[in-house]
């Protein structure tokens, strides 16, 4: 709401575009309202908490699939194979495998 009711003219935002606001700044318009209208101090933790919320969501969406593989591809073939070989030897086969995985992804341009 604050972004409907503020005075943006006495703002610094006139440097940087036009008003109203176009359709692309509205997806801004927390960091707009942190960096424009809040005190420098207030900015910088807001802009720390965005930040924040969004490497935590980044991470999560790391683990989440590493953890689906663990439970659903890792574990059940661990069980298999140190039945029949070595620990030493299941550890490699998963080096080996994950690698050839990364290079996959590389090769493909396929980015997270």
């Amino acid at each position: 709401m604050i972004i409907i009711f503020a005075d943006w003219n006495a703002t610094d935002y006139v440097k940087y575009a036009d008003l109203p606001f176009q359709s692309c700044d509205l997806k801004l318009a927390l960091p707009l309202v942190l960096h424009l209208l809040t005190p420098p101090a207030v900015a910088l933790i807001g802009l720390g908490a965005v930040s924040a919320a969004v490497m935590s969501s980044c991470d999560s969406a790391w683990l989440a699939p590493g953890s689906l593989f663990a439970q659903n591809v890792y574990r059940p073939i661990r069980n298999i194979l140190t039945e029949k070989h070595s620990w030493k030897k299941v550890r490699g086969f998963f080096k080996f495998f994950l690698n050839i995985c990364v290079q996959l992804f590389q090769d493909t341009g396929i980015s997270f």
